[in-house]
């Protein structure tokens, strides 16, 4: 996908660089239900369970009976018990205990297969947030809180809304960077249907909130959904899995939609057919979105694939390994998900329709990412399609950005300048790591526009 001038070494350097950021990141490996050290966030306050963590105990305490369903199928609950036995056992527990539900990945397989309609992940998400109002942001996650704050900074965001838009395309974070000319091309392709399409790019905060920032989530993402609505639009369309639940679940007023329904109904672009089984791999924010799981199946029909059947697909889909930010903490347990995932697929190819599952599997196993395949599908299936990677992504979106502004006439036109706290040290440097990692980005890809 890139020319390098340095050769080889500099290819290997960006294709590993993810691994070596993470890696960096990582703490050492927990070892009891007090994962986190206090030194790594502000001292813990008065404990006072928050109304919603209180009733989802309860709840878990009474309905969960310690059968093991779901213990068997996650190695967070492997290693710390059933649910009734941490919703009891934490009853009564500090916010520091709490904090062990930053071990969790948050899928909801374990809500999907408990037979007695338990929700264990509502009740871990809450004990996040009530570790989060306590003690504070962790420094582990100070790399995921940057990669948030550049989404959403006037650097990288850009919105256009052309007179008579009713309708956004919401590409995400990683989608603009991984795949800068497949996201050209998407919009372009939903154009044609939609005239008035608008742009946003922006970051719907799903980082924040996943991590307990209730607060800063609610005002950053409410801050965007009644710019959207003040300017009448009706409709968000989104390549994220992530982003559409965020907007599913918090856009009211918004029509959410993903583009590969509305592609699966529309119709494909003129890029060819291929030949091939591949295996599936269903993102876990979608887990209970069926009509998606149908639409994606159907356009691989259309593209001349046969799907192999796995245990996990579908609403008994698995975490990639990404999901919930467990790889800065516990990466012994989110390595789990997709060693699990290699050894179900038998040596197929894995295809998904998520750029952060694309990239995270893709460590493990070869991983297309569905827009891959709908452009480029002999390549794609030929394993020659290579997404970018940081800092390259930083450089990406910038291109990106600048291709809308030029191409995309607007009646109106902003970038985000909304904070809705005082800045911290740690904001205020947002700026200039962004500059810097855009400016490492283009010299990594020799400041080649790849769109």
């Amino acid at each position: 996908m890139f020319v390098f001038a340095c050769g080889n070494k500099v290819d290997y350097i960006i294709h590993r660089l993810p691994v070596i950021l993470h890696t960096s990141m990582q703490m050492a490996t927990m070892k009891n239900i007090n994962p986190i050290k206090k030194s790594s966030a502000v001292p813990e306050r008065a404990y006072t369970p928050i109304p919603a963590l209180r009733f989802s105990m309860e709840q878990v305490e009474k309905q969960c009976n310690d059968c093991g369903v779901c213990v068997q199928r996650c190695a967070f609950l492997g290693k710390y018990g059933a649910p009734g036995s941490l919703a009891r056992d934490l009853a009564n527990g500090s916010a520091t205990d709490m904090a062990v539900a930053f071990e969790c990945s948050l899928c909801g397989l374990c809500t999907t297969l408990c037979p007695r309609g338990c929700d264990p992940s509502t009740m871990f998400f809450h004990m996040r947030c009530q570790a989060a109002s306590r003690l504070g942001d962790f420094k582990e996650h100070r790399a995921l809180r940057n990669y948030e704050a550049q989404g959403a900074s006037p650097r990288f965001s850009y919105y256009a809304l052309p007179k008579g838009c009713d309708t956004i395309f919401f590409p995400g974070c990683n989608l603009p960077g991984s795949r800068p000319e497949s996201t050209k091309r998407l919009f372009q392709h939903l154009q044609s249907t939609i005239p008035n399409l608008g742009i946003v790019m922006d970051c719907c905060c799903k980082p924040s909130h996943d991590l307990g920032r209730m607060s800063y989530f609610q005002a950053m993402f409410g801050e965007m959904r009644e710019y959207l609505v003040e300017h009448k639009i009706k409709k968000i369309l989104c390549a994220c899995p992530n982003c559409f639940k965020v907007f599913f679940t918090y856009g009211e007023g918004l029509e959410v939609e993903t583009v590969y329904t509305v592609l699966a109904r529309t119709g494909l672009p003129q890029a060819g057919q291929t030949a091939g089984e591949v295996c599936v791999h269903d993102p876990c924010p979608l887990r209970n979105e069926t009509g998606i799981h149908e639409a994606i199946r159907e356009i691989l029909e259309k593209m001349g694939l046969a799907i192999a059947p796995q245990s996990h697909e579908g609403k008994k889909t698995l975490c990639c390994g990404e999901g919930g930010a467990v790889p800065c903490l516990a990466p012994d347990l989110a390595s789990k998900w997709p060693e699990t995932r290699v050894r179900q697929i038998h040596g197929k190819p894995l295809l998904t329709y998520c750029a952060g599952c694309a990239l995270f599997l893709g460590r493990h196993t070869p991983t297309h990412h569905i827009l891959d395949l709908i452009f480029e599908p002999e390549k794609t299936m030929a394993g020659k399609i290579r997404p970018a990677f940081s800092p390259v992504t930083y450089w990406n979106r910038l291109q990106l950005k600048k291709w809308f502004r030029h191409s995309l006439s607007a009646e109106a036109i902003r970038v985000r300048n909304f904070t809705p706290f005082p800045l911290g040290e740690e904001e205020k440097n947002t700026g200039y790591k962004g500059l810097f990692l855009a400016f490492m980005g283009g010299v990594l890809s020799g400041f080649k526009k790849n769109i």
